[in-house]
């Protein structure tokens, strides 16, 4: 059975949340939401409501935070079915990928994946949850080639997402496997897997909610951010070419791709060659214009400000604010005043606040679309 944390972070897939980052979710709900073997998601939002006296105030700001989306996630889609991510579901959804693929005129050759307690060596230390070895590592190591999965890192909706990732990975390695799989191929990957095939799949609002809680994290690694950097490459190269391009350099593998790429950071004119231009429908393409290019992904600020953001409209004074909050008044000032000068939300006028773009974040975020100000606290 699935436990709570696992149900939360499932529903949190279809649903408007605020946090920036899973990883951070799940440990901030473990910490505040006292999960224990019998927790439910209700049990987790008691939690979150209770105060106690030991808190500190940013203790409180957290839990304010969480019991929002947690609120939002119980009233997420109540027909939403929370299922366990077997092999052979697994399968079945990787039988629609490749259904997919065959309709862009892509074969998949001997492609076949493994559920694993630990990745076979020298790759046992990574610390991933999925990787797709090519010839190369099955010439070199003796791996047989495929896509990998380590059984205690399998989720819903992630593991599915990671799937389409890795077949992609598995088309691009069948040319010059010997190259390492990094850059554009990384781009193409999370273009056409992560999003298209998984989106057609699982939903776009599953996989938008995806990428931004991944990719859009202030703390996210370096590898998750240059993840982002060269999913616009491929986005652009899209955009200029349509798909064919992208199916091109995918069938003739990562030399291309590698060469592609050096291109394209040269600023050389000739990147492709393009005869026709297709492109997917205008669903999609809405879906990538907005991750890629209209979505603000750095507007991350702690709990605590969050908190402190939405009281801080026109006129409102840091007194007013530190009442409302129940923070003190110098953190107020503190708080505020770095916020102030690191963003354009609002400015302070002596002890007020004076012009402020706050309502208008709060707007844009109205209608279920995507929170603008999000979250992300030290657990």
């Amino acid at each position: 059975m699935l436990n709570v944390i696992n149900t939360i972070l499932t529903k949190a897939y279809v649903s408007t949340c605020s946090f920036a980052g899973f990883a951070n979710f799940r440990d901030a709900i473990t910490k505040y939401g006292k999960i224990e073997a019998d927790s439910t998601v209700l049990s987790v939002r008691e939690a979150l409501i209770n105060k106690s006296s030991s808190d500190s105030y940013v203790d409180k700001a957290f839990k304010q935070v969480l019991l929002r989306d947690i609120n939002r996630i119980i009233t997420s889609p109540s027909d939403l079915v929370i299922r366990d991510i077997s092999e052979p579901y697994l399968r079945e959804t990787l039988d629609k990928y490749i259904s997919l693929l065959k309709e862009m005129g892509i074969d998949t050759p001997n492609l076949d994946f493994f559920v694993v307690d630990s990745f076979p060596a020298p790759f046992d230390n990574n610390d991933w949850a999925a990787f797709c070895p090519d010839a190369e590592d099955e010439r070199k190591y003796g791996i047989k080639k495929g896509i990998y999965f380590k059984s205690n890192r399998i989720r819903p909706y992630y593991s599915e997402i990671l799937l389409a990732h890795e077949t992609i990975h598995h088309i691009c390695g069948q040319n010059h496997p010997e190259l390492f799989a990094m850059g554009l191929e990384e781009g193409i990957a999370e273009l056409v897997g992560s999003v298209y095939l998984a989106g057609k799949v699982l939903g776009l609002n599953v996989v938008k909610n995806n990428f931004i809680h991944t990719k859009m994290n202030r703390k996210a690694n370096l590898l998750w951010t240059l993840y982002a950097d060269h999913v616009r490459q491929a986005f652009l190269l899209y955009q200029k070419f349509g798909i064919e391009c992208l199916v091109d350099l995918m069938r003739q593998g990562r030399l291309h791709i590698h060469e592609t790429e050096k291109r394209m950071i040269m600023n050389q004119k000739q990147w492709y060659q393009s005869t026709s231009r297709v492109f997917w429908n205008d669903e999609i393409n809405s879906l990538l214009e907005y991750l890629f290019l209209g979505y603000t992904p750095n507007y991350i600020v702690s709990p605590l400000q969050m908190i402190l953001i939405e009281n801080a409209t026109m006129g409102t004074s840091l007194k007013d604010i530190a009442e409302i909050t129940e923070t003190p008044i110098n953190v107020v000032q503190s708080e505020l005043s770095s916020i102030a000068f690191q963003t354009s939300m609002f400015m302070l006028d002596g002890d007020k606040i004076g012009y402020s773009n706050v309502n208008w974040y709060k707007m844009g975020s109205a209608d279920n679309s995507t929170p603008v100000i999000r979250y992300y606290g030290d657990v």
